[in-house]
Protein backbone atom coordinates (compact mmCIF):
# COMPACT_ATOMS: atom_id res chain seq x y z
CA UNK A 1 0.00 0.00 0.00
CA UNK A 2 1.49 3.53 -0.88
CA UNK A 3 1.73 5.35 1.78
CA UNK A 4 -0.27 7.95 -0.50
CA UNK A 5 -3.09 6.19 0.88
CA UNK A 6 -2.52 6.90 4.53
CA UNK A 7 -0.24 3.88 5.35
CA UNK A 8 3.19 5.63 6.34
CA UNK A 9 4.61 2.46 8.19
CA UNK A 10 3.93 0.77 4.60
CA UNK A 11 5.48 -2.64 4.55
CA UNK A 12 8.16 -2.96 1.61
CA UNK A 13 11.53 -4.97 1.04
CA UNK A 14 14.21 -2.06 1.69
CA UNK A 15 16.13 -1.31 -1.16
CA UNK A 16 19.83 -0.35 -0.78
CA UNK A 17 22.19 0.93 -2.66
CA UNK A 18 25.16 -0.68 -1.90
CA UNK A 19 28.55 0.18 -0.81
CA UNK A 20 30.05 3.13 -3.27
CA UNK A 21 31.62 6.52 -2.94
CA UNK A 22 29.92 9.36 -1.06
CA UNK A 23 27.27 10.27 -3.26
CA UNK A 24 27.71 14.00 -4.52
CA UNK A 25 25.19 17.43 -3.40
CA UNK A 26 23.96 18.79 -6.07
CA UNK A 27 25.42 22.06 -7.15
CA UNK A 28 25.04 25.58 -5.66
CA UNK A 29 21.43 26.44 -5.90
CA UNK A 30 20.19 30.12 -5.01
CA UNK A 31 16.56 30.82 -4.29
CA UNK A 32 17.31 34.61 -3.82
CA UNK A 33 19.69 36.79 -3.42
CA UNK A 34 21.26 37.40 0.15
CA UNK A 35 22.90 40.86 0.57
CA UNK A 36 23.53 43.41 3.32
CA UNK A 37 22.96 46.64 0.56
CA UNK A 38 24.70 50.02 1.85
CA UNK A 39 25.75 51.78 -1.40
CA UNK A 40 29.40 52.97 -2.13
CA UNK A 41 30.73 56.03 -0.41
CA UNK A 42 31.63 57.32 -4.39
CA UNK A 43 34.54 59.15 -3.01
CA UNK A 44 32.74 61.32 -0.03
CA UNK A 45 34.86 62.63 2.69
CA UNK A 46 32.45 64.14 4.82
CA UNK A 47 28.85 64.75 4.70
CA UNK A 48 25.99 65.72 6.44
CA UNK A 49 22.77 63.44 7.04
CA UNK A 50 19.50 64.52 7.02
CA UNK A 51 17.33 61.85 9.00
CA UNK A 52 13.88 63.92 9.09
CA UNK A 53 12.39 66.52 7.27
CA UNK A 54 12.32 68.82 10.24
CA UNK A 55 16.11 68.82 9.90
CA UNK A 56 17.16 72.56 9.51
CA UNK A 57 20.38 74.41 8.94
CA UNK A 58 20.01 77.94 9.45
CA UNK A 59 21.73 80.48 6.80
CA UNK A 60 21.52 84.40 6.77
CA UNK A 61 19.76 84.39 3.86
CA UNK A 62 21.62 87.46 1.56
CA UNK A 63 22.76 85.84 -1.53
CA UNK A 64 22.39 88.58 -4.36
CA UNK A 65 22.01 87.23 -8.06
CA UNK A 66 20.53 88.98 -11.02
CA UNK A 67 20.12 87.21 -14.56
CA UNK A 68 21.97 84.62 -14.31
CA UNK A 69 22.54 81.84 -11.19
CA UNK A 70 23.41 78.46 -10.52
CA UNK A 71 22.25 76.35 -7.79
CA UNK A 72 23.73 72.99 -7.54
CA UNK A 73 24.19 70.42 -5.07
CA UNK A 74 25.71 66.42 -4.85
CA UNK A 75 22.78 64.91 -2.94
CA UNK A 76 21.99 61.27 -1.47
CA UNK A 77 18.13 60.92 -1.13
CA UNK A 78 16.77 57.63 1.34
CA UNK A 79 13.88 55.83 -0.26
CA UNK A 80 11.85 57.79 2.98
CA UNK A 81 12.54 61.35 1.59
CA UNK A 82 9.59 63.41 0.43
CA UNK A 83 7.90 64.99 -2.67
CA UNK A 84 8.46 68.44 -2.28
CA UNK A 85 11.59 68.06 -0.28
CA UNK A 86 13.96 71.44 0.18
CA UNK A 87 17.58 71.07 -0.47
CA UNK A 88 18.16 74.98 -0.26
CA UNK A 89 15.47 77.93 0.19
CA UNK A 90 16.04 81.67 0.55
CA UNK A 91 12.52 83.69 1.21
CA UNK A 92 11.15 86.59 1.68
CA UNK A 93 7.17 86.82 1.52
CA UNK A 94 6.35 89.14 -1.59
CA UNK A 95 10.10 90.10 -1.97
CA UNK A 96 12.28 86.45 -2.81
CA UNK A 97 12.10 83.21 -3.24
CA UNK A 98 14.68 81.48 -4.07
CA UNK A 99 14.42 77.29 -3.96
CA UNK A 100 16.01 73.94 -4.84
CA UNK A 101 13.68 71.11 -4.16
CA UNK A 102 15.13 67.24 -5.15
CA UNK A 103 12.62 64.76 -4.34
CA UNK A 104 12.81 61.02 -5.59
CA UNK A 105 10.58 61.54 -8.66
CA UNK A 106 10.99 64.99 -9.39
CA UNK A 107 13.23 68.48 -9.56
CA UNK A 108 12.04 71.70 -8.91
CA UNK A 109 13.79 75.19 -9.29
CA UNK A 110 13.12 78.81 -8.75
CA UNK A 111 13.82 82.33 -9.08
CA UNK A 112 10.89 84.60 -8.32
CA UNK A 113 9.51 86.79 -10.11
CA UNK A 114 11.36 84.55 -12.95
CA UNK A 115 8.16 82.44 -14.80
CA UNK A 116 6.27 84.05 -11.83
CA UNK A 117 4.48 81.97 -9.84
CA UNK A 118 5.73 78.96 -11.52
CA UNK A 119 8.50 77.29 -10.73
CA UNK A 120 10.58 74.93 -12.87
CA UNK A 121 9.36 71.74 -12.28
CA UNK A 122 10.80 68.34 -13.80
CA UNK A 123 9.03 64.99 -13.15
CA UNK A 124 11.93 62.71 -13.49
CA UNK A 125 12.72 59.52 -10.98
CA UNK A 126 15.92 60.67 -8.83
CA UNK A 127 17.23 56.59 -7.70
CA UNK A 128 17.34 56.96 -4.25
CA UNK A 129 20.55 55.08 -2.07
CA UNK A 130 22.63 56.29 -4.77
CA UNK A 131 24.59 60.13 -5.39
CA UNK A 132 23.59 62.40 -7.95
CA UNK A 133 24.66 65.68 -9.06
CA UNK A 134 21.42 68.40 -9.27
CA UNK A 135 21.77 71.24 -11.06
CA UNK A 136 19.42 74.54 -11.95
CA UNK A 137 20.45 77.02 -14.16
CA UNK A 138 18.99 80.28 -15.11
CA UNK A 139 20.73 82.28 -17.70
CA UNK A 140 19.97 85.27 -19.67
CA UNK A 141 17.24 84.04 -21.77
CA UNK A 142 15.94 80.19 -20.02
CA UNK A 143 16.12 77.88 -17.20
CA UNK A 144 17.53 74.69 -16.98
CA UNK A 145 17.45 71.54 -14.93
CA UNK A 146 20.84 68.83 -15.10
CA UNK A 147 20.68 65.64 -13.14
CA UNK A 148 24.33 63.99 -13.30
CA UNK A 149 25.66 66.01 -15.97
CA UNK A 150 22.30 65.69 -18.12
CA UNK A 151 19.85 68.18 -19.12
CA UNK A 152 16.40 66.41 -18.39
CA UNK A 153 14.32 69.93 -18.84
CA UNK A 154 14.43 73.52 -19.70
CA UNK A 155 12.13 76.09 -20.78
CA UNK A 156 12.32 80.12 -21.82
CA UNK A 157 12.33 82.56 -19.34
CA UNK A 158 14.33 86.30 -18.61
CA UNK A 159 14.20 88.72 -16.21
CA UNK A 160 16.05 89.28 -12.97
CA UNK A 161 16.04 87.59 -9.88
CA UNK A 162 14.52 89.12 -6.78
CA UNK A 163 16.83 89.72 -3.69
CA UNK A 164 15.59 91.12 -0.15
CA UNK A 165 17.37 93.66 1.70
CA UNK A 166 18.41 94.60 5.61
CA UNK A 167 18.40 90.72 6.57
CA UNK A 168 14.67 90.43 5.98
CA UNK A 169 14.80 86.79 4.27
CA UNK A 170 15.09 83.48 5.63
CA UNK A 171 17.09 80.83 4.51
CA UNK A 172 17.80 77.14 5.35
CA UNK A 173 19.27 73.85 3.89
CA UNK A 174 16.28 71.00 4.56
CA UNK A 175 13.73 72.36 6.37
CA UNK A 176 12.39 76.07 6.49
CA UNK A 177 10.10 78.19 8.11
CA UNK A 178 9.30 80.75 5.83
CA UNK A 179 8.64 84.51 6.37
CA UNK A 180 4.81 84.06 6.48
CA UNK A 181 4.66 81.07 8.87
CA UNK A 182 4.55 78.57 6.50
CA UNK A 183 6.64 75.13 7.33
CA UNK A 184 8.41 73.20 4.78
CA UNK A 185 9.70 70.08 4.74
CA UNK A 186 13.32 69.80 3.54
CA UNK A 187 14.72 66.40 2.10
CA UNK A 188 15.82 62.73 4.21
CA UNK A 189 19.46 61.92 2.89
CA UNK A 190 22.79 62.47 2.57
CA UNK A 191 24.05 66.27 1.24
CA UNK A 192 27.63 66.18 0.18
CA UNK A 193 28.13 70.09 -0.85
CA UNK A 194 25.92 73.07 -1.89
CA UNK A 195 27.23 75.78 -3.96
CA UNK A 196 25.25 78.62 -5.28
CA UNK A 197 26.91 80.93 -7.89
CA UNK A 198 25.86 84.09 -9.83
CA UNK A 199 26.53 82.55 -13.16
CA UNK A 200 25.38 80.34 -15.29
CA UNK A 201 27.78 77.68 -15.00
CA UNK A 202 26.00 75.18 -17.50
CA UNK A 203 24.68 75.31 -20.80
CA UNK A 204 25.14 72.13 -22.28
CA UNK A 205 25.79 67.93 -20.73
CA UNK A 206 28.83 67.73 -18.71
CA UNK A 207 30.67 65.52 -16.47
CA UNK A 208 29.61 66.16 -13.37
CA UNK A 209 32.15 66.94 -10.74
CA UNK A 210 32.49 64.72 -7.91
CA UNK A 211 33.24 65.20 -4.28
CA UNK A 212 33.23 68.83 -2.56
CA UNK A 213 32.75 71.74 -5.20
CA UNK A 214 35.79 74.88 -4.92
CA UNK A 215 34.56 78.32 -4.55
CA UNK A 216 35.55 80.80 -7.14
CA UNK A 217 34.89 84.67 -7.78
CA UNK A 218 31.19 83.86 -8.88
CA UNK A 219 30.70 81.80 -5.67
CA UNK A 220 27.92 83.09 -3.19
CA UNK A 221 27.53 80.43 -0.84
CA UNK A 222 29.92 77.25 -0.84
CA UNK A 223 28.69 74.64 1.77
CA UNK A 224 31.25 70.98 1.93
CA UNK A 225 29.48 69.75 5.53
CA UNK A 226 33.04 68.69 6.47
CA UNK A 227 32.72 69.92 10.02
CA UNK A 228 33.41 66.95 12.36
CA UNK A 229 30.18 65.59 14.74
CA UNK A 230 29.01 67.96 16.82
CA UNK A 231 29.69 71.20 15.17
CA UNK A 232 27.01 73.67 15.41
CA UNK A 233 28.83 76.16 12.59
CA UNK A 234 28.46 74.94 9.01
CA UNK A 235 31.48 77.69 7.58
CA UNK A 236 30.57 79.30 3.81
CA UNK A 237 33.46 78.83 2.19
CA UNK A 238 32.90 81.33 -0.85
CA UNK A 239 34.35 84.08 1.24
CA UNK A 240 31.10 85.78 2.04
CA UNK A 241 29.95 84.64 5.56
CA UNK A 242 26.86 82.96 4.57
CA UNK A 243 27.96 80.42 7.44
CA UNK A 244 25.03 77.83 8.72
CA UNK A 245 23.97 77.38 12.02
CA UNK A 246 22.71 74.39 13.27
CA UNK A 247 19.94 75.76 15.53
CA UNK A 248 16.35 74.93 16.54
CA UNK A 249 15.45 78.38 15.10
CA UNK A 250 11.73 77.13 14.76
CA UNK A 251 9.48 75.29 17.01
CA UNK A 252 9.59 71.65 15.56
CA UNK A 253 13.24 72.08 14.12
CA UNK A 254 15.56 69.27 14.54
CA UNK A 255 18.96 68.74 13.55
CA UNK A 256 21.38 67.10 11.09
CA UNK A 257 23.90 65.19 12.12
CA UNK A 258 27.44 66.19 10.84
CA UNK A 259 30.30 63.34 10.37
CA UNK A 260 27.67 60.83 10.03
CA UNK A 261 27.65 57.05 11.00
CA UNK A 262 27.13 54.61 7.74
CA UNK A 263 24.05 54.22 6.57
CA UNK A 264 22.35 50.85 5.68
CA UNK A 265 20.88 51.38 2.95
CA UNK A 266 19.08 47.93 1.71
CA UNK A 267 18.89 45.33 4.75
CA UNK A 268 20.09 41.99 4.46
CA UNK A 269 17.53 39.67 2.44
CA UNK A 270 17.49 36.15 3.96
CA UNK A 271 17.94 33.59 1.11
CA UNK A 272 18.46 29.59 1.04
CA UNK A 273 21.10 27.38 -1.05
CA UNK A 274 22.18 23.69 -1.23
CA UNK A 275 24.43 22.17 1.63
CA UNK A 276 27.42 22.10 -0.79
CA UNK A 277 26.55 25.90 -2.03
CA UNK A 278 28.61 29.18 -1.92
CA UNK A 279 26.63 32.24 -0.73
CA UNK A 280 27.83 35.26 -1.53
CA UNK A 281 26.95 38.54 1.10
CA UNK A 282 27.88 41.94 -0.96
CA UNK A 283 27.80 44.71 1.51
CA UNK A 284 28.06 48.62 0.62
CA UNK A 285 27.16 51.58 2.68
CA UNK A 286 26.29 55.37 2.46
CA UNK A 287 27.47 58.14 4.31
CA UNK A 288 30.78 59.58 5.07
CA UNK A 289 33.49 56.79 3.94
CA UNK A 290 35.66 55.16 3.42
CA UNK A 291 34.70 52.26 5.42
CA UNK A 292 35.66 48.93 6.49
CA UNK A 293 34.05 45.65 6.86
CA UNK A 294 33.64 43.09 9.44
CA UNK A 295 31.30 40.24 8.63
CA UNK A 296 29.70 38.40 11.87
CA UNK A 297 27.79 34.67 11.96
CA UNK A 298 24.89 33.86 15.25
CA UNK A 299 26.99 32.13 17.69
CA UNK A 300 25.42 31.42 21.01
CA UNK A 301 28.64 30.72 22.20
CA UNK A 302 30.19 34.13 21.67
CA UNK A 303 29.99 36.79 23.95
CA UNK A 304 26.92 38.76 22.64
CA UNK A 305 25.81 35.66 20.68
CA UNK A 306 27.52 36.71 17.53
CA UNK A 307 31.05 35.75 16.60
CA UNK A 308 33.85 37.02 14.03
CA UNK A 309 34.03 35.62 10.23
CA UNK A 310 36.94 34.87 9.53
CA UNK A 311 39.26 34.17 6.44
CA UNK A 312 39.46 30.44 5.93
CA UNK A 313 37.86 27.61 7.87
CA UNK A 314 35.72 28.85 10.43
CA UNK A 315 34.06 26.20 13.53
CA UNK A 316 31.75 27.64 16.10
CA UNK A 317 29.54 26.11 18.71
CA UNK A 318 27.89 22.49 18.32
CA UNK A 319 30.36 21.60 15.70
CA UNK A 320 29.62 23.88 12.73
CA UNK A 321 32.06 24.70 10.47
CA UNK A 322 32.37 26.41 6.83
CA UNK A 323 34.99 28.12 5.20
CA UNK A 324 34.83 32.25 4.72
CA UNK A 325 36.57 34.36 1.79
CA UNK A 326 36.49 38.18 2.07
CA UNK A 327 35.53 38.65 5.74
CA UNK A 328 36.68 42.04 6.01
CA UNK A 329 35.59 42.99 3.04
CA UNK A 330 32.12 44.36 0.74
CA UNK A 331 31.99 40.62 -0.13
CA UNK A 332 31.91 37.63 1.86
CA UNK A 333 31.41 34.11 0.10
CA UNK A 334 30.87 31.26 2.26
CA UNK A 335 31.59 27.47 1.42
CA UNK A 336 32.02 24.18 2.95
CA UNK A 337 35.37 24.08 5.29
CA UNK A 338 38.26 22.15 3.41
CA UNK A 339 37.49 18.56 2.86
CA UNK A 340 34.47 19.11 3.97
CA UNK A 341 31.39 18.15 1.56
CA UNK A 342 28.69 20.74 2.62
CA UNK A 343 28.59 23.80 4.85
CA UNK A 344 28.23 22.49 8.33
CA UNK A 345 25.82 25.12 9.68
CA UNK A 346 22.75 23.51 10.10
CA UNK A 347 19.64 24.18 9.41
CA UNK A 348 19.12 27.66 9.83
CA UNK A 349 21.91 30.07 10.55
CA UNK A 350 21.51 34.13 10.76
CA UNK A 351 24.51 36.71 9.53
CA UNK A 352 25.12 40.03 9.68
CA UNK A 353 27.61 42.57 8.75
CA UNK A 354 29.26 45.74 10.71
CA UNK A 355 30.16 48.88 8.50
CA UNK A 356 32.51 51.61 10.43
CA UNK A 357 34.20 54.62 9.56
CA UNK A 358 36.23 57.38 10.90
CA UNK A 359 32.80 58.92 12.13
CA UNK A 360 31.20 56.05 13.74
CA UNK A 361 30.02 52.10 13.00
CA UNK A 362 26.40 50.44 11.72
CA UNK A 363 25.08 46.94 11.97
CA UNK A 364 23.22 45.86 9.45
CA UNK A 365 19.70 43.43 10.52
CA UNK A 366 20.23 39.71 10.38
CA UNK A 367 19.45 37.74 7.67
CA UNK A 368 18.99 33.92 7.94
CA UNK A 369 20.61 31.92 5.73
CA UNK A 370 18.39 28.12 5.02
CA UNK A 371 20.40 25.11 3.97
CA UNK A 372 18.62 22.86 2.06
CA UNK A 373 19.69 18.91 1.36
CA UNK A 374 19.02 19.22 -2.74
CA UNK A 375 19.35 15.65 -2.25
CA UNK A 376 20.55 13.64 -5.36
CA UNK A 377 18.13 10.63 -4.56
CA UNK A 378 14.87 11.87 -2.88
CA UNK A 379 13.47 8.55 -2.52
CA UNK A 380 15.97 7.90 -0.15
CA UNK A 381 14.88 11.27 2.14
CA UNK A 382 16.45 9.96 5.38
CA UNK A 383 19.71 9.31 3.25
CA UNK A 384 20.39 6.02 5.62
CA UNK A 385 21.69 4.07 2.16
CA UNK A 386 17.93 2.27 1.93
CA UNK A 387 14.66 3.51 0.47
CA UNK A 388 11.85 2.49 2.51
CA UNK A 389 8.57 3.49 4.74
CA UNK A 390 10.75 5.72 7.06
CA UNK A 391 11.85 7.80 4.00
CA UNK A 392 8.32 8.81 3.50
CA UNK A 393 7.73 9.67 6.81
CA UNK A 394 10.42 11.87 7.25
CA UNK A 395 9.57 13.89 4.02
CA UNK A 396 6.29 14.50 4.71
CA UNK A 397 7.15 15.55 8.18
CA UNK A 398 9.25 18.01 6.54
CA UNK A 399 6.93 18.61 3.62
CA UNK A 400 4.23 19.46 6.31
CA UNK A 401 6.55 21.65 7.88
CA UNK A 402 7.18 23.75 5.07
CA UNK A 403 11.12 22.92 5.33
CA UNK A 404 13.00 23.64 2.11
CA UNK A 405 14.57 20.38 2.67
CA UNK A 406 11.22 18.73 1.25
CA UNK A 407 11.66 21.02 -2.24
CA UNK A 408 12.86 17.74 -4.26
CA UNK A 409 11.98 19.30 -7.48
CA UNK A 410 14.22 22.50 -6.21
CA UNK A 411 12.06 24.88 -8.27
CA UNK A 412 12.24 27.31 -4.90
CA UNK A 413 8.65 26.12 -2.93
CA UNK A 414 7.56 23.26 -1.20
CA UNK A 415 3.95 22.45 -2.29
CA UNK A 416 2.04 19.64 -4.20
CA UNK A 417 4.60 18.79 -7.19
CA UNK A 418 7.56 17.88 -4.81
CA UNK A 419 5.13 15.21 -3.27
CA UNK A 420 4.75 13.70 -6.61
CA UNK A 421 8.31 14.06 -7.52
CA UNK A 422 8.85 12.55 -4.30
CA UNK A 423 6.56 9.32 -4.82
CA UNK A 424 8.04 9.05 -8.25
CA UNK A 425 11.12 8.05 -7.32
CA UNK A 426 9.92 6.13 -3.73
CA UNK A 427 7.76 4.07 -6.02
CA UNK A 428 10.71 3.27 -8.39
CA UNK A 429 12.18 2.16 -5.92
CA UNK A 430 15.85 4.23 -6.58
CA UNK A 431 17.26 7.25 -8.45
Amino acid sequence: MSPLNGNMSATRTPHHRGPGPTRTRAVWLVRGAIACAVLSSSAVAQVAFFSRNTDTIRLPGATVLGTTATYETRILLLPSSPAGARVWNEHLAAGEDKTLIVAPTSLYGYAWPVASPNPLVINRTVTTCAWHHIAYVKDTNQERMYLDGVLVGSRSSSGSVSNATGGAAVAAVGAIRRTEGIFSGGFIGFIDTLRISNVARYSANFSPPQGDLATDANTLLLLNFSEPRGATTVTDLSGHGEHGSLTQWFSGATLPELCPSPYVCSQPASTSTCRAGSPTFVVSAVGAGPFNHRWQVEDTAAVGGWADVNEGVNAISGGRTFSAVGSQLAQLQLGPAMGDEAIGLGHFTRFRCIVTSSCGGTTSNPATLTICACLDCPADFNEDGGIDGTDAQAFFAAWSGGNCDADVNQDGGVDGADVGVFFAAWEAGGC
